[in-house]
């Protein structure tokens, strides 16, 4: 056991894992593994080594952020490659009983290169069992002092919402009838939402259902979306090309028919590439606000366990997601056949805004479809050389659930409105006529609406 300086002794438990602890690689004992520390932080751990004479078990401990860890789970990073990035490591000595007997923090240039994991020192495969809870974990700024812009909350809550029940109500709408979706109470981590999906079953296969092949799906499907869809969007779309994650997800997929004996339809690769059209959407909501108040989001999926739940990194959604995500949109729109106006000069619009950043001007609005009056887009919204938006019409609007006039060069694809470039105009002129509250309108219908079998629970 190679030899620390006592002046390198660390008095705190910073160090030390409390909660979410994982094995990720056993041999007769836990060789590599992750957890969280009191605070939330993630750590990644290795044993060392034993010394049988002291009864001594020495472990290497690294702090590091949502994205490395997501990184590493999918080798896109060695575990040497952490240390050295971190240079900073935790030495942890403990009995032969588990007690803490001593902790040191070092540089990784004083540990000598023998003790040092190897270069291709990737994450071992991890084959999961996911379950039908959810966490999506705010970072960064405000959420690290766990707060949160209610507004922002709110579409975040939305939009991840709509996500699931996108690929429900198109990958699974054999398997599945009717999924409640349920929000527990916020709780600090920095700033963490949690969901569970309540199932009710197809009548035809309630015997024969499989729940954790469904739950498995869905994770697999929003692991694509999060970490491989921004690097084989490209290619998905096209006609006859064969793309590996891709691929593998159909696979899946098509097991899910194949195992509840249910017929693989024609279509099947069709179904997931509108799923994920629709899933685009709703992650390029999602993201509108990252960098504003929070960093990013990590999106988890829990298992619930008595005293000690256990929450396994999906993926992480940040600055570099969002922009492609963003990238992802304008692919999906090049590849599909899309009948697609962009003004050539500021025209007169109606809209009520339901979102609104008063510092960038950017959000987002309810408008009336071109030619339907019965069906309302959600176009995200850029209002334009402003010096402060308070006491505007723009916020009259947003505060007050009010239509308004507006001029702006829309974006319109497929007769729905895809985002709307507004002119300012200091003048309050709200049309106070038609002062509607949104939820009153029962005859219209939003393009990414939630269908009438969903229903929102909130647990208190």
């Amino acid at each position: 056991m190679f030899n620390i300086d006592k002046n390198r002794r660390f008095e705190s438990d910073l160090a030390l894992i409390e909660n979410n602890y994982q094995t990720l690689l056993y041999d007769d004992e836990p060789i590599l593994y992750t957890g969280t520390n009191k605070y939330g932080n993630r750590i990644l751990g290795s044993s060392v080594e034993e010394d049988y004479e002291s009864k001594i078990e020495r472990y290497f401990h690294t702090i590091i952020d949502s994205k490395t860890y997501n990184d590493f789970l999918r080798k896109e990073i060695s575990y040497l490659s952490i240390m050295q990035k971190g240079k900073s490591i935790f030495v942890i000595d403990k009995s032969f009983d588990s007690n803490t007997i001593q902790i040191y923090l070092i540089n990784i240039d004083e540990i000598p290169v023998d003790y040092l994991p190897s270069v291709d020192s990737y994450c071992p495969e991890q084959e999961l069992q996911s379950s039908f809870s959810y966490a999506l974990k705010l970072k960064g700024k405000l959420a690290d002092l766990h707060f949160a812009i209610s507004k922002e909350v709110e579409k975040i809550q939305e939009s991840f919402i709509e996500l699931l029940q996108s690929s429900f109500n198109t990958c699974l709408k054999y398997f599945i009838q009717k999924p409640y979706i349920w929000i527990t109470p916020y709780s600090e981590g920095s700033f963490k939402i949690q969901f569970v999906i309540k199932l009710t079953k197809n009548k035809q296969i309630t015997l024969i259902q499989k729940d954790d092949m469904i739950s498995n799906f869905v994770s697999d499907y929003l692991k694509y979306c999060l970490n491989d869809l921004p690097i084989e969007v490209d290619k998905i779309f096209a006609i006859e090309e064969d793309v590996v994650q891709f691929s593998k997800l159909i696979c899946k997929y098509q097991n899910l028919y194949d195992t509840l004996k249910i017929k693989v339809p024609d279509e099947i690769k069709d179904i997931l590439l509108n799923s994920i059209k629709d899933s685009v959407t709703l992650l390029d909501k999602l993201t509108e606000d990252i960098g504003d108040n929070y960093t990013y989001i990590e999106l988890s999926n829990i298992e619930m366990n008595v005293g000690n739940d256990l929450e396994k990194t999906i993926g992480v959604i940040d600055s570099s997601f969002k922009h492609s995500i963003e990238k992802a949109n304008k692919v999906i729109e090049k590849t599909s056949k899309v009948n697609e106006i962009v003004d050539d000069e500021p025209q007169e619009y109606i809209i009520h805004i339901y979102h609104l950043n008063t510092e960038t001007g950017k959000g987002r609005a309810y408008i009336y479809n071109k030619n339907n009056d019965k069906v309302m887009s959600q176009p995200k919204i850029q209002i334009r050389d402003f010096e402060s938006l308070e006491e505007t019409k723009y916020t009259e609007s947003l505060h007050l659930n009010k239509w308004i006039n507006v001029k702006g060069v829309a974006r319109i694809v497929d007769g729905k409105f895809r985002s709307i470039d507004i002119v300012f105009e200091p003048e309050l002129n709200s049309l106070t006529s038609n002062t509607l509250c949104i939820t009153d309108q029962h005859s219209t219908v939003l393009d990414s609406e939630v269908p009438e079998n969903n229903h929102i629970e909130i647990l208190l």
